[in-house]
């Protein structure tokens, strides 16, 4: 719209100047109000107008009109406030939030933050190129990281848990099993339970500890401190109390100490039994044997030594005929080891 203020012999202002001023004023004034009103006419759109301004790279908001939100070509979005950012970017889930190129997070609250990363599970979290989570509250750090199973968690570049509340902290660590978990560049704990702490340590049985980079726990329940050729020393260790009870180096040489002490009285009653046996040897081969007497009344008596692995003995016996009609005699003797290794007889002897 314009106006055209007329000046010339018919123009009733033409001999009123303050008048012609005035109506090129009021002319200016209509112009400038129909450009601010042509000016403000795309801001007073609806709310749904304005969400679907957020696809006009290609993204599609299937949520409630103005609550999800999809930028990029091919974005997409499916659930309350979920969010959409990014080529192929999918968000599906009540506040999901997918951002970088073909990004992926399905399930409530979960998240996907990288190319191709996935999140899948409530509460899921993949943060870096290539992160995988699956399963309600896994977390995937680190680019091609991958987090499987109920609140498992895998941080650093290629880091892999797998199993619920399993745990693999470190580049190309590995946690595999429920409750796994391996902390440390190239750590591999392989079982229920297994725990594998130091850069390439590996604990490969259910319950199996491997403590200290390179160690090796290949059986399982049993815990490693080293490899074989690479073993180390376990330090500041408490003496044990209980019989299950790791015992520390103090201990041992005590007990070791007391050990010999008794090894040596051991040894020492060993010397002394086998010298009285050896005593008493030489004793019984010392003692003597009388032959029988002549004639009744008369008395025989004889003296021996002996020598038995270099111990020596004495003896001597004796007989006494009788006045009987059939020869009898009363013989006895005795000997001795050089000690108290005494050996004794007495009885009778005859003839017939």
């Amino acid at each position: 719209m314009s106006f055209r203020v007329l000046r010339g012999p018919n123009d009733p202002h033409h001999r009123n100047p303050g008048k012609t001023r005035r109506a090129s004023f009021i002319h200016r004034l209509i112009s400038a109000s129909f450009v601010l009103a042509a000016a403000a006419t795309p801001l007073l759109v609806p709310k749904e107008a304005a969400a679907a301004d957020y696809a006009a790279g290609g993204g599609v908001n299937n949520g409630p009109p103005g609550d999800a939100t999809a930028v990029g070509s091919q974005a997409n979005t499916n659930g309350n406030a979920a969010s959409a950012f990014g080529e192929q970017a999918t968000a599906n889930g009540n506040a999901a939030t997918a951002v970088g190129q073909a990004a992926t997070a399905t399930g409530i609250i979960a998240t996907a933050i990288g190319g191709n990363a996935f999140a899948t599970g409530n509460g899921a979290s993949a943060l870096g190129s290539g992160a995988n989570a699956t399963g309600d509250i896994a977390t995937a750090v680190g680019s091609a990281s991958a987090a499987n199973g109920l609140q498992a968690t895998a941080t650093g570049f290629f880091a892999r848990a797998t199993g619920d509340f399993a745990t693999a902290t470190g580049s190309a660590s590995q946690a595999i099993g429920i409750n796994a978990t391996a902390t440390g560049a190239n750590s591999v704990a392989n079982g229920a339970t297994a725990s594998a702490f130091g850069a390439g340590a590996q604990a490969l049985g259910a319950n199996s500890v491997a403590i200290g980079a390179n160690s090796v726990a290949s059986a399982a329940n049993t815990v490693s401190f080293g490899t074989a050729g690479n073993e180390r020393r376990l330090t500041n260790v408490a003496a044990g109390i209980n019989p299950t009870d790791a015992v520390n180096m103090s201990q041992l040489s005590g007990m070791s100490s007391g050990f010999q002490s008794q090894l040596s009285g051991l040894q020492s009653q060993i010397w002394d039994n086998r010298t009285e046996a050896r005593r008493g040897i030489a004793a019984a081969v010392a003692t003597a044997s009388a032959p029988m007497p002549s004639a009744p009344g008369k008395t025989t008596w004889q003296m021996r030594g002996s020598v038995y692995h270099g111990e020596g003995g004495f003896g001597f016996g004796f007989a006494h005929r009788l006045n009987t009609a059939m020869p009898l005699s009363v013989v006895g003797g005795y000997g001795n080891g050089g000690g108290t290794e005494h050996t004794a007889y007495v009885g009778l002897g005859g003839e017939f």
